[in-house]
């Protein structure tokens, strides 16, 4: 793989369910060190992206490459032990196990080298909530949890969905600041967000998506400017 190649390319990708076309031809790349959000209206297809990169939802048609690889076909696992992992948008905990036992899980669910759980919890500040049952963390504290799980498994690619919904200014900028540090040790970020104050903060480069379609692709500041974004995603 080319230092200068995408890690993550992806191409005419369509999914639909029963009449429904989620996706219709949505293509982007994305390169190592590098934060791309994804942007759009409610019903978009940002999160059915995300789980087609991920291997929840399998594609009806294009193409998924990680690495110079097509991975359409993987296993979500496989795709973790490859280097994706991800967040959710309402946090799935272990809620009957431990904050660490969480991270743990998490770590040995992937293969080969993985990050330490204590110094993970430590690092998105959880550490004093080490022997809690998960279940007993707010929200906001969950979503501290779900990142810190997915980066146990010290992804080359990870794809964040709605991590700055319920968290306050403070908190959002921490978490982008926290975000832009991942990128600087050279992950690849996919970050899919309706805050646009964030996205500003925090990506690269912007895809603006509507009905399953990708509807611009480039700087915050020209998407806000374009009148097919002003339309779909801002409101007119």
């Amino acid at each position: 793989m080319s230092p200068d190649a995408p890690i993550l390319e992806v191409g005419n990708l369509e999914k639909s369910f029963g009449g429904l076309k989620a996706l219709n031809g949505v293509s982007f790349d994305l390169h190592p060190g590098e934060i791309l959000g994804l942007a759009g209206p409610n019903g978009s297809g940002k999160t059915t992206c995300i789980n087609a990169i991920t291997g929840v939802f399998r594609i009806d048609g294009g193409s998924i490459r990680f690495a110079g690889e097509d991975i359409h076909h993987r296993a979500t696992y496989r795709r973790v032990r490859k280097g994706i992992n991800r967040t959710f948008q309402v946090p799935r905990p272990f809620p009957g196990l431990t904050v660490h036992e969480n991270v743990l899980v998490a770590a040995h669910y992937g293969s080969g080298e993985h990050a330490d759980a204590m110094t993970l919890l430590e690092d998105t500040g959880l550490a004093e909530f080490a022997d809690k049952p998960a279940r007993t963390l707010n929200s906001s504290q969950q979503k501290m949890l779900g990142l810190a799980r997915a980066l146990a498994t010290k992804p080359r690619l990870l794809l964040v969905d709605e991590i700055g919904a319920g968290l306050n200014p403070e908190e959002l900028s921490a978490m982008a600041q926290r975000l832009r540090g991942y990128a600087n040790q050279g992950m690849a970020l996919l970050v899919v967000e309706h805050l646009m104050d964030f996205l500003d903060q925090v990506t690269d480069r912007l895809v603006v998506m509507d009905a399953g379609n990708t509807l611009f692709t480039g700087k915050l500041a020209q998407a806000t400017e374009d009148p097919r974004v002003i339309e779909a995603f801002l409101g007119g």
